[in-house]
């Protein structure tokens, strides 16, 4: 027979403002050497200039081609020795 579910306790939500405005929530858990973070900007397509529809359609897909220092491939490499996505 299994045993019944232990508890489960969610750390308490810590909330900042840093100095560009930005908002930053963490639920900081000690035992656990690790970062994990999630990016949620008030961006994207509803933000398009009225003159300028598709404009973070655009933006998203030309980070993928690269930058002036690295083509796309070489982006998403740097990006995953972060343990990051894109």
């Amino acid at each position: 027979m299994a045993a019944p579910p232990r508890p489960c306790r969610f750390p308490a939500f810590e909330q900042c403002q840093i100095a560009n405005g930005t908002t930053v929530i963490t639920a900081p858990v000690s035992k656990v050497p690790l970062v994990s973070m999630i990016a949620v900007l008030d961006a994207g397509a509803e933000k398009d200039p009225m003159d300028r529809d598709g404009l973070a359609a655009l933006t998203a897909k030309l980070l993928m081609e690269g930058t002036e220092r690295l083509n796309g491939a070489a982006l998403v490499d740097a990006f995953e020795r972060l343990g990051a996505t894109v």
